[in-house]
């Protein structure tokens, strides 16, 4: 796992309700938009990898399988539907990267 997939990781267990698999439309506008911005900076998103981060950090079995799955399929080119489009800001993604080159 590259250094900016795990940080992007560790800031989304920050953001969205890691019990409920961050189901509430807001977490999934998270979710998507994360992903997305990670595959347009050419990170690969493997389903394997992102759900076995997942149960090791807090998620349920499901929810970490289901969060490995969406990120695949977006990480294949698989276009998506973001409700929320405004949840995370430039200068988010701006301190990502730079605390991914720490």
């Amino acid at each position: 796992m590259t250094p900016l997939l795990n940080k992007a990781l560790e800031k989304l267990n920050l953001r969205v309700n890691v019990s409920t698999g961050g189901g509430h439309p807001i977490d999934e506008s998270v979710k998507k938009t994360l992903f997305k911005w990670l595959h347009e900076h050419g990170e690969e998103l493997s389903s394997d990898e992102i759900s076995t981060w997942a149960k090791e950090n807090g998620w349920t079995g499901e929810h970490a399988k289901e969060l490995g799955e969406l990120a695949e399929r977006i990480g294949s080119g698989a276009r998506v539907q973001i409700k929320y489009k405004d949840r995370l800001s430039k200068e988010f993604f701006a301190d990502l990267l730079s605390e991914s080159d720490k």
